[in-house]
């Protein structure tokens, strides 16, 4: 039911946006795009997904070794997923696949995909402050995103100092107390190890930040080929906050409230019919990988329980 919603929400939102603007200005854009502007925009969801796959792959390392091609297999597959489950949910199929092959504790694999998807999350905000310290951005949205990055980065040191092996909820029933204290334990046990290693630590988030601004450049090239006056430090101000709030989970893969989202924040700077265009490539950015992952889901879904002997091995 919430995903009919969610498609519901997106389509109304979707619909509303193209009875809004100028649709004859917007099919003469369609028909007079840049070919190599373009074709540059998609190119990069090469290095995108080969630097994701590789991520990952170095990320288990310590806890489950894989090949390239097997994290890529699986990069693609979480790809797969993520269009249809909100705020990129399908990113726990990572760690469904290591248990249930018996190569990794679900707990374990649930803090490796937590700990990616934070820092994404904080890489991006990077991205967003960067922007907002090149135009000069002193503004709401510039605040929000400075405020939101700070945030992060001291969510991040309390993360790092506190001993979180220590906390309990006791407010919650003894079975799900209990597997949250063993979450903790484990959480707690995966810090440490990062903490151990400043270098490893270092590699993981510059990894991330050189991603994502390749995800941000992809928008710059797909505005120049529209021939949009907008520029690269207004794509990199404003393009990671509508990122953001598409990640709410009201909708099918932010379609729609990340459109809105675009045509809010940059509507003072362009005119709206070239806005959209960004806000449907930012759909195309899910449903490339996520096609190209489509053959690996059952792969990845089918496999037999290995159990403890397996992990043991």
């Amino acid at each position: 039911m919430k995903k009919v919603f969610g498609l519901a929400v997106s389509l109304a939102i979707m619909a509303l946006i193209f009875y809004k603007i100028d649709r004859a200005a917007f099919s003469e854009h369609l028909t007079g795009i840049n070919p190599f502007w373009m074709a540059a925009a998609f190119l990069l969801f090469i290095p995108q997904t080969v630097l994701s796959a590789w991520r990952w792959k170095w990320m288990i390392r310590g806890d489950s070794p894989c090949t390239f091609g097997e994290s890529l297999r699986l990069i693609l597959a979480a790809s797969s997923l993520n269009v249809f489950m909100p705020s990129k949910l399908g990113d726990l199929c990572k760690a469904y696949y290591l248990a249930k092959s018996g190569r990794l504790d679900w707990q374990r694999g649930l803090n490796q995909v937590l700990f990616e998807r934070f820092l994404d999350l904080w890489a991006l905000c990077w991205i967003g402050t960067a922007g907002v310290i090149l135009t000069g951005a002193d503004n709401a949205v510039g605040f929000t995103v400075i405020l939101l990055t700070a945030g992060l980065t001291a969510v991040f040191i309390v993360i790092l100092k506190l001993p979180i092996r220590v906390l309990n909820l006791p407010f919650l029933p003894a079975k799900i107390n209990e597997k949250a204290v063993s979450f903790f334990h484990d959480a707690h046990d995966y810090v440490e190890r990062l903490k151990s290693d400043p270098r490893n630590l270092m590699i993981l988030f510059l990894s991330t930040l050189f991603l994502w601004w390749l995800h941000v450049v992809q928008f710059y090239f797909v505005a120049l080929s529209v021939q949009s006056v907008l520029t690269a430090s207004q794509i990199f101000c404003f393009i990671p906050v509508g990122i953001l709030i598409g990640l709410l989970p009201f909708t099918v893969a932010g379609i729609g409230t990340r459109d809105a989202a675009f045509l809010y924040f940059l509507s003072p700077m362009e005119v709206p019919s070239k806005i959209v265009f960004l806000g449907l490539f930012a759909t195309v950015r899910y449903l490339v990988p996520g096609l190209a992952g489509i053959p690996f889901i059952h792969r990845f879904f089918t496999l037999p329980k290995s159990g403890k002997k397996e992990r043991e091995k």
